[in-house]
Formats: structure tokens, C-alpha cells, sequence
């Protein structure tokens, strides 16, 4: 869901800040910079969409000024176009050669993006003499695990995420639906058909001809081992492409079945911009979505978003088996790449990042939900950083991987989804009509 609406002093752009659920690029000019002079500073470089973001935007600047505190010889310069112009120019710009000092990626980018250019620089050996790395005061060990590569650190995080739905609290109550009747993908079906009616409706799944209607398809098929490949994991190979086996179909029709047949959805072409106007004007009740939005909306204005909730992704039962979700956290790590020019200077950046006043000024700022044990554990009990150490006991831990072709993969099969999510195509021809394409894709030099 993008952030487009605007509620209060506040747009709704600014209030929900999509990063798991959204992809695009960043337009960037580069030129080589010149030798530096003596006695000049260097220039630090990292891009970042989330400079237009009103809560990170103010945690980056905060940190900007301790950085440039600390090392007089240190000027930060901060670029990049908002999220839905960033993903694919960053990867471009990656692949140049030509890279930032450091970047924002998200978890479903991360591995992905490793394999483009130089690569990411382990940052073990910079991040020594601090507690970052640090098993009991450090990085969550569980975010920390999966952005590892080949047994060292590669990025420090900004935030963590816990994944689910949100909701509007009034919607549920006025239908006398509670959160805990949608622990099943039969339950969840259940109380959309009581959230639907009277010109209000319970989802808006988008339906756009891009990676936005294949989204929320991917997190209901990936419980089930549907997805690109099963449940999304390597190895990335035509032979394990498995978008038209059983779990991919069954979640297709599961949705189709919601969309279409029971009308639970609005309807029609539904682009990310216009989900998102449905969701702030509660005329649909839930939307995919995680635990930084929900924080940060309510820190952007916290009365306004009094009646915004999250439950976890639903446990479906299927082929006399209970399946449980395999997302349980989501996360935006600052990467530095292996061909940076200023590598002392990104490292003295990701230090303060990293350290307790950086991860503080991110929860208390932007209201993220932090990843550093040591701020997490100053918390008050309440906080859901503390509750999502017990949401996500609910999920099964798949370790996240990233097919480096897939941005490429949903180019291709989204106008496939599209005119399936439209009643022109049935689920199982669709699904077959990807699996060629797929294969097609992944089977170019």
C-alpha cells in the first residue's frame, strides 16, 4: 500500500511508508568525484528513498549532524527519489560500477542486490570496536542471521518489521469481527464477508498490470509453497520454477474467489495509490502490511490512527496439513558496497546508525521498531517491539533469498496476473501462461 492520502495535517503519503511492499527506482546522476584537496572533506554519498519520508527523513538528518559532529572532515549528502522511482535505478547504478558509499535496501532486495556490481562490503572488521555485532547487546540475531553472507555482516539495520494485516479497529468492531477470528485462511474469508457491505468493503488486493498485483498473492502462496519457485527459495533455477503447481493455483483461486465471485474487493483496475485511498478512507477494513507502518503513522499522528491494528498472516489448513506463514520479519538495513570510494567515512556513518542514540532517535522519531537488543531491552513491556518477539513465534522461519532475475519475473507475468485478477483468465491458465514465461526468463544467457 503507498503512502497517497492525507489525513489531518499530514498526507497519506506521508503517513504509510510502504518499504515490503513496494518496488521501483531512483534516477541518479553520478560523475566521478574529483581528488580531494588537502584540507577538504570528503564527501560522503548514500542514497536513500527514504529522505522523503517525514519520520526517517528527520532520523537521517539527526544522524547526519552527530556524524559530521564527530568527524569535522565528514560532509554527508543524502539522494535519491521517493520509493516507487528507487529500487530499479538503484540496481542500474549498482551494476554500473559507479556505486554510492552506502544504500538503503530492503529485506526482499537484499540478496538480490548483492550480486550486482562489486558487491556489499563485509563490515566486521569496521564494526569492531562497537557492540553492534555484539550476540547479547547487538543486532536482533534473527535479522542479524539473514543478512549474512558467507559468514559476515553486510548492512546495519534502520528498522525491523513484523509482517501481517492492518486493520481499523472501528471497521472490525462495527461487524463484530475480532482479530483472533482470522488466525485461518477460513476465517479470514468468514469475517471478510461481514466486513463487506453497504458500499464498504473488506480488501482491495491491487489488480494494476505491475509488481503490485502480484504482492499480496506471493505472501498467501508462499504459506502454501506456492510462488515463483516453492515458498520463494533457491535454488533459482528453470528447473525449480514452481508458479504452477498446486500451492500457487490454490491461492490464486482463494483470492479470485474473494475478489471476484463474493465481490469482497471493490473491484476494477485497483493501482497501489488508489488501494491506499481505500484503505485511509476505511472504505475497505484491512490491507497487507507491517508493524513499521503501523508505528509510524501513529507516531506521525497518533489520534488520527487510534483505531489502526495488526494481526499476523493467517495459518491456512490445506491437503489435511496446518501450514503456518513462512514471513516473520521484514527489515531496511544501509548497506556499503564493496566498490565505495569512502569506505572509513561509511563506516563511521553506519557506527552512529548502529549505535543505542541512532537506533533510539529511529524509534522515537519515526516510531520504528528498532533491531539493536540493547535499545529493545530499555523498551516499556508494552511497546510492540517487545509484542513482536511473540508475533512472530507464530510464523515458520524460511531464511529470505532473492531471485536476481526477479524484478525482470514480475515484469514479465504482471499483465498475466492482471487480466487474471480481472475474470479474463482463470487461475490455472494464468498460472501455466507464467510458468512459461518464467522459464523463458530464466532461461536467457
Amino acid at each position: 500500500m503507498k503512502d497517497s492520502t492525507r489525513t489531518r495535517k499530514i498526507s497519506r503519503r506521508q503517513a504509510l511508508r510502504v518499504a515490503a511492499l513496494g518496488s521501483a527506482g531512483l534516477a541518479l546522476a553520478r560523475t566521478t568525484a574529483p581528488a580531494r584537496a588537502a584540507g577538504a572533506k570528503v564527501e560522503l554519498r548514500v542514497a536513500t528513498y527514504q529522505v522523503h519520508e517525514p519520520g526517517l527523513s528527520k532520523v537521517l538528518n539527526a544522524i547526519k549532524a552527530i556524524v559530521e559532529r564527530k568527524n569535522p572532515d565528514i560532509q554527508v549528502t543524502y539522494y535519491g527519489q521517493p520509493q516507487a522511482q528507487y529500487w530499479n535505478q538503484l540496481g542500474t547504478e549498482l551494476a554500473s560500477g559507479n556505486p554510492p558509499d552506502l544504500f538503503d535496501i530492503a529485506a526482499m532486495w537484499f540478496f538480490g542486490y548483492s550480486r550486482l556490481g562489486s558487491g556489499y562490503e563485509p563490515l566486521d572488521d569496521y564494526l569492531k570496536d562497537t557492540d553492534i555485532l555484539d550476540p547479547k547487546l547487538g543486532i536482533n540475531p534473527g535479522v542479524r542471521s539473514i543478512m549474512t553472507i558467507d559468514g559476515k555482516a553486510r548492512g546495519v539495520p534502520i528498522f525491523q518489521s513484523s509482517f501481517g494485516f492492518l486493520y481499523w479497529k472501528d471497521r472490525f468492531a462495527e461487524a463484530g469481527v475480532k482479530p483472533e477470528d482470522l488466525v485461518t485462511w477460513e476465517g479470514f474469508h468468514e469475517a471478510a464477508r461481514k466486513l463487506t457491505g453497504k458500499g464498504k468493503y473488506a480488501i482491495a488486493p491491487a489488480t494494476s498490470g505491475d509488481f503490485w498485483g502480484i504482492n499480496e498473492w506471493e505472501r498467501w502462496s508462499w504459506t502454501i509453497g506456492g510462488g515463483i519457485t516453492p515458498h520463494d527459495q533457491p535454488p533459482y533455477q528453470s528447473s525449480n520454477i514452481g508458479i504452477n503447481n498446486e500451492g500457487s493455483i490454490y491461492a490464486a483461486e482463494f483470492m479470485r474467489k474473494m475478489m471476484l465471485d463474493e465481490k469482497l474487493s471493490p473491484g476494477g483496475v485497483i493501482d497501489n495509490p488508489t488501494q491506499t485511498n481505500h484503505f485511509y478512507s476505511k472504505r475497505i477494513a484491512m490491507t497487507q502490511g507491517g508493524s513499521y507502518q503501523l508505528q509510524g503513522v501513529k507516531a506521525a499522528n497518533p489520534e488520527a490512527f487510534k483505531d489502526l491494528g495488526l494481526f499476523r498472516l493467517p495459518d491456512c489448513n490445506w491437503k489435511g496439513q496446518k501450514w503456518q506463514p513462512t514471513i516473520n520479519i521484514g527489515w531496511h538495513v544501509y548497506v556499503m558496497p564493496a566498490g565505495a570510494k569512502n569506505k572509513q567515512a561509511a563506516a563511521e556513518w553506519l557506527k552512529v546508525l548502529g549505535s543505542d542514540e541512532g537506533q533510539m532517535l529511529s524509534y522515537e522519531v519515526a516510531g520504528n521498531e528498532v533491531a539493536k537488543l540493547s535499545v529493545i531491552n530499555k523498551l516499556p513491556a508494552e511497546s510492540l517491539q517487545r509484542q513482536s518477539a511473540t508475533f512472530n513465534q507464530s510464523y515458520r522461519i524460511v531464511p529470505p533469498n532473492t531471485n536476481p532475475r526477479k524484478q525482470e519475473i514480475w515484469n514479465g507475468i504482471a499483465p498475466l496476473f492482471q487480466k487474471m485478477w480481472l475474470g479474463q483468465t482463470s487461475a490455472k491458465d494464468t498460472m501455466e501462461a507464467c510458468q512459461r514465461e518464467v522459464k523463458r526468463i530464466m532461461e536467457k544467457v
